[in-house]
């Protein structure tokens, strides 16, 4: 029994199953996709909370003017985190009559490293953001970034609708 490869039972089995093992090696890339969102998600959820904390902070001074751009990046920043949660996880299931190729994939995970370099970079905005007192230049510049990412996730799931 030594001679198969697999830490577990179910790879020994499967180490018997044709196409099983190219199976396991994509279910393995659309668990890392998952987790990887997963963690942006759970990222901006973070910063999300910041800009909570700084919309309270300037109600209390009084500084109602800089709510509303804040209360924008809140909202584009909710769209975003969701559409990161709910998005399709990068690979077909074992009897899907419809397969993605593994050039396919690359093409995800190439989007899923984009999407977590912008959101890094706009998370960082954020940061300033909510503590600077003049804040509607990075406002501005937040809500720019979220727009080029939300773009970067429709051409993600574009990839899906080509296939």
């Amino acid at each position: 029994m030594s001679d198969y490869k697999g830490t577990n039972i179910l790879e020994k089995i499967g180490a018997f199953v044709p196409g099983y093992a190219g199976y396991a090696q994509r279910e393995g890339r659309r668990q890392t996709d998952k987790l990887l969102r997963a963690a942006t998600v759970k990222e901006i959820q973070t910063k999300k909370r910041l800009l909570d904390e700084a919309v309270q902070r300037l109600t209390g001074e009084g500084k109602l003017t800089h709510l509303p751009p804040l209360d924008a990046i809140r909202r584009q920043l909710d769209l975003i985190a969701n559409r990161l949660a709910y998005a399709k996880y990068g690979t077909s299931g074992f009897f899907d009559i419809v397969q993605i190729n593994e050039q396919d994939l690359d093409r995800v995970y190439s989007y899923d490293l984009s999407m977590v370099s912008a959101v890094r970079e706009c998370l960082q905005k954020v940061d300033a953001v909510t503590t600077a007192t003049e804040s509607d230049r990075l406002s501005v510049d937040i809500r720019e970034g979220l727009k080029q990412l939300e773009k970067l996730i429709d051409a993600r799931n574009k990839i899906f609708m080509e296939v």
